[in-house]
């Protein structure tokens, strides 16, 4: 990032963005750059369909908060 300029990344998981996927390992890294790092969460609209979509989706949300995400790309 620094040799072209870059002083900062911001990423925004686009993998369907439960926590049970990539969200962990970005945090981690996240955790040893925080001053260049930021991680958001995302949700997956593919269980849109789901009757307990809203639930899950605030359930999922407090996970990826707790485990350290600043936001959620919707």
């Amino acid at each position: 990032m620094q040799r072209v300029g870059f002083s900062a990344m911001v990423n925004l998981l686009i993998d369907g963005g439960w926590s049970e996927r990539n969200l962990p390992g970005w945090l981690e890294l996240q955790k040893k750059h925080a001053d260049r790092l930021v991680v958001f969460g995302s949700i997956n609209l593919g269980k849109s369909k789901s009757p307990t979509f809203f639930a899950d989706l605030v359930q999922e949300m407090e996970v990826q908060k707790r485990l350290g995400a600043h936001g959620v790309k919707v």
